[in-house]
């Protein structure tokens, strides 16, 4: 299948707050994905899009990899243009990958636990973890109406559109990783494309460190 195909049976099947603030275009051997012009200066807006269009890339890239071919993929190639997000290009050799996605992004293996994979999926990410404890009152700020065992923070020590991105690579790899081997224990993950901020202030994060996720399961 195409990549641009394969890229809106991806995006149409996303659930996810920032599917509908980004597309794609094709030009010969090339896709790009874009985040919308309404939104290249909504800060919020942007950070939404440009986690959907990473999670769509980790997908697009595992389901090329895993059918023997090569993605090689630019992300934010032109400064001067930051709706941009990536360009993609099928199996040429004469194309740098320099900024390509991680080659972790297999979803197949099985690590000996979900805390485990958790937290070395993150840091392949440049991302971290944090055990969190809070009030029913603040989970159902984000709309968690279950208990959960488990929760931890996604955290980083940058907050920038490449981090984001990564943030899109990490939910996909903790989507697939769930639905391949723990498919029927409940979970919650949800990148805060609202309340960010508000949920912060009750969690004890230190100064300089940014939350990009929560997962509790």
């Amino acid at each position: 299948m195409m990549p641009q195909k394969l890229i809106q049976k991806i995006k149409s099947e996303q659930v996810d707050d920032g599917s509908d603030k980004w597309t794609y275009r094709a030009s010969g051997n090339v896709l790009e994905l874009l985040v919308l012009p309404q939104f290249v200066h909504n800060k919020k807006a942007f950070r939404c899009s440009v986690i959907s269009a990473g999670q769509a890339l980790a997908s697009l890239k595992a389901q090329y990899n895993k059918a023997g071919n090569e993605l090689f993929i630019q992300t934010f190639p032109n400064i001067e243009n930051p709706k941009v997000i990536c360009s993609v290009r099928v199996d040429d050799s004469d194309y740098s990958n320099i900024d390509s996605i991680p080659e972790t992004i297999t979803f197949e293996s099985k690590s000996n636990s979900i805390d485990y994979f958790l937290l070395e999926t993150a840091e392949k990410f440049h991302l971290n973890t944090q055990s969190a404890y809070l009030s029913d009152e603040v989970l159902k700020m984000i709309g968690i109406g279950t208990h959960f065992d488990h929760t931890y923070l996604l955290v980083s020590k940058l907050d920038n559109p490449f981090t984001w991105l990564k943030t899109g690579y990490l939910k996909e790899s903790i989507i697939q990783y769930m639905k391949l081997h723990e498919p029927t224990r409940e979970y919650f993950l949800y990148h805060f494309s609202n309340h960010r901020e508000e949920f912060k202030k009750h969690t004890d994060l230190n100064n300089g460190t940014y939350l990009q996720g929560i997962l509790c399961y």
